[in-house]
């Protein structure tokens, strides 16, 4: 029990040297640069529109209503964390906690996303990349898509969709606007 218990703290450390830095070890038997300094890949640069503590409007449809009615604003934080390798959101709506991490897989080339949330209490995962258009398509494997853009002035918009039929068609639910930088 106890050599298992190592082994799998030997797997979760290693898993979180960036792996740039273990090719480069790999490579020059050496690393010339500390995982700390390591830069952001131009996947990641992507997203840094996205940071910023922001003042967010939401608004969703309701069982009582076809349209998206306008919810309470409230505030996200977006903050660069783990040597600039990840983006993590925190904030609280509507009494519900949530913590989001944003990052880019270097070696596959797309995005994914991490959402944890007191309500629920089980983890979201979501995976995707920018179309020719500039926006984030985000999936999971459970029917829902996040479409993530940067507004024309300031800020940036996130709406949520849903399929009942496999990805063929997708209908709104959900909208996040954030409006202005705090």
């Amino acid at each position: 029990m106890r050599v298992t218990a190592i082994c799998f703290c030997i797997a979760l450390l290693s898993s979180f040297i960036p792996l740039s830095f273990a090719q480069e070890v790999k490579q020059n038997n050496v690393a010339s640069v500390a995982p700390s300094t390591v830069t952001a890949t131009t996947g990641f640069d992507r997203l840094q529109f996205l940071q910023g503590r922001w003042q967010m409007q939401p608004a969703q449809k309701t069982a009582k209503s076809a349209e998206l009615q306008p919810g309470a604003p409230y505030q996200m934080e977006i903050v660069p964390v783990i040597a600039n390798r990840y983006l993590r959101a925190t904030g609280q709506q509507d009494g519900t906690a949530f913590e989001l991490t944003f990052g880019y897989d270097e070696k596959r080339h797309f995005y994914r996303l991490s959402i944890l949330d007191s309500y629920s209490g089980m983890p979201d995962f979501y995976q995707g990349h920018f179309n020719d258009q500039g926006v984030l398509l985000l999936t999971n494997d459970h029917g829902f898509r996040l479409e993530i853009k940067a507004n024309q002035q300031q800020g940036w918009t996130a709406e949520n969709y849903f399929s009942k039929d496999d990805g063929k068609t997708w209908q709104l639910y959900g909208r996040h606007i954030a409006e202005k930088k705090l």
